[in-house]
């Protein structure tokens, strides 16, 4: 009986361990600590790096989160794929930095009453330009 409590207790111990050892292997993104917003420049379509405006035009018909990255900037870019008509606007909610993250989130606005809209497939998205400070992007 004494046997089978000292391995019992000895298996109980062994898995715990292994349990709290998986924790350290899960990162987090932060989400506490000091926000600080980021300034940004909207890109126009002709001044989107060539580059990137390729990868865009390969994947625009479907929703898309990417980053690119070129001479100390780096460009942030969200499409919302097919859309059946004109009108549709991505406007930028936020856009900050907490330690080592960059966050952004961005809206998609329909057409608002009275514009006149084109029953054409469209495919809103939105380039940003800001400092490259080698943080890594997360879209919410």
């Amino acid at each position: 009986m004494k046997i089978k409590r000292q391995r019992l207790s000895k298996i109980l111990l062994m898995s715990s361990i292994f349990f709290l050892s998986l924790t350290g292997c899960i990162s987090k993104i932060q989400t506490e600590g000091e926000k600080k917003l980021v300034s940004y420049t909207e890109v126009k379509q002709e001044k989107i790096p060539k580059e990137l405006k390729e990868v865009i035009e390969e994947n625009k018909t479907s929703p898309f989160q990417m980053t690119y990255t070129d001479k100390g900037k780096i460009y942030i870019a969200e499409g919302y794929g097919t859309k059946p008509k004109t009108g549709y606007e991505v406007e930028v909610s936020s856009l900050y930095e907490i330690a080592e993250t960059i966050h952004i989130k961005t809206d998609l606005k329909g057409p608002e009453k009275g514009t006149k809209i084109e029953e054409t497939e469209t495919y809103p998205y939105i380039v940003l330009e800001t400092k490259d400070v080698g943080k890594r992007v997360v879209f919410e």
